[in-house]
């Protein structure tokens, strides 16, 4: 049986860098919007869901599924790249991405053309301490998400954030580039306690 290529980040496993970079971002007062971009490697080989034999059998609706990846600054990875060899690496990275979904399509039904196959919660976690966090669907193409909260820097942020697919990498997991427009309500200093994580999490 032919298996159909999905792009959404959790179903095709089988994202803050500013745009003048996360580290020197400084807190936004209330009435200022940010523009940022990150890319987003994701490992393949970190995907779990809910049946073991989800892989073999394909995706059913309701099934759950988790990943990790990393976040590198927007532009890192080449756009439309095919090859499945970009690595990923600690040199150059902002931090790390936790998606959690679940299936709203089945495996049949994606094969089909469904315009989404997940409902998802993606938690970006940068080194410095700060986070973000998104909900929306994923599915074949481009998609825009909701920006639902975030802590540090980040804290009370809303808005929205495209997620295009750009290529694969050497995992077999998909690279996607993030697009926020953000505006943040009560920034916070960054948090010591995640920047401790974020250290524990390079080993």
């Amino acid at each position: 049986m032919k298996t159909a290529r999905v792009f959404s980040m959790a179903a095709a496993l089988f994202i803050l860098a500013p745009i003048v970079g996360a580290g020197d971002q400084k807190p936004k007062a209330a009435d200022d919007t940010s523009v940022l971009q990150l890319d987003v490697a994701m490992d393949a080989s970190s995907a779990r869901a809910s049946r073991s034999d989800w892989s073999i059998t394909g995706p059913l609706r309701g099934d759950a599924i988790v990943s990790n990846g990393l976040v590198y600054a927007g532009g890192s990875m080449p756009d439309g790249d095919t090859t499945a060899t970009f690595p990923l690496s600690d040199d150059g990275r902002l931090g790390t991405i936790v998606s959690r979904g679940q299936f709203i399509a089945d495996g049949a039904e994606i094969a089909s053309g469904a315009p989404h196959s997940v409902a998802s919660t993606q938690i970006f976690m940068f080194d410095e301490g700060d986070g973000v966090i998104t909900e929306g669907l994923e599915g074949s193409g481009t998609e825009v998400r909701a920006v639902v909260g975030g802590w540090g820097k980040y804290s009370g942020a809303t808005g929205q954030v495209s997620q295009e697919v750009v290529g694969f990498n050497g995992t077999g997991g998909v690279n996607l580039r993030f697009t926020f427009n953000l505006k943040v309500t009560s920034p916070q200093s960054s948090s010591e306690l995640m920047r401790k994580k974020a250290s524990y999490r390079r080993r």
